[in-house]
């Protein structure tokens, strides 16, 4: 029985740690189909998903408001500056735009939906707000410094805005 007992045991054990590295591997391969691997916010097909759930969740008192953000100019940082510094402002951009909109709500996001294009899904808004947290993006594009071997540039965004608001 012992032998039986310690058998089972050491079975149970290696197939807990088997199963926990294999949570651990969907965990990591989920986030990465969800994802931008590069700025780290969520991707097209997310967009999609959410912009779906989002807008089926409209109601009178539940306004959805969609922004989309170009980044002004981003060939010419690429062209003059390399890649490198076009990813670092890619990165830096979708980082310090998605703090800020985690700072308000929880429920908003944002997701890269092109080269340098982003979408911001913000449920629950109306287009007042959607204006204010807009002009917000665009001064956190705008005060930002990216770093590049020949110094500090500063970027500018163009956005867009639409709203769906349910009627009576």
């Amino acid at each position: 029985n012992t032998v039986g007992f310690v058998s089972a045991f050491a079975m149970l054990f290696l197939n807990s740690r088997t199963q926990r590295a294999d949570q651990q591997i969907v965990k990591r391969l989920t986030h990465e189909v969800q994802f931008d691997a590069l700025t780290g916010v969520r991707n097209w097909a997310m967009f999609q998903t959410d912009f779906n759930s989002a807008y089926a969740n409209v109601k009178k008192d539940w306004p959805l408001a969609i922004l989309t953000m170009d980044l002004d100019n981003f060939k010419q940082i690429n062209d003059t500056y390399g890649h490198l510094a076009g990813n670092e402002a890619l990165t830096a951009t979708a980082s310090s735009i998605a703090r800020l909109l985690q700072g308000i709500d929880p429920d908003y996001h944002m997701y890269r939906t092109g080269g340098e294009e982003f979408a911001i899904i913000l449920p629950h808004t109306d287009t007042e707000m959607a204006k204010i947290i807009a002009q917000q993006c665009q001064e956190v594009v705008r005060t930002q410094a990216i770093s590049t071997d020949v110094g500090r540039h500063r970027m500018t965004a163009s956005f867009g805005l639409t709203a769906a608001i349910a009627k009576d």
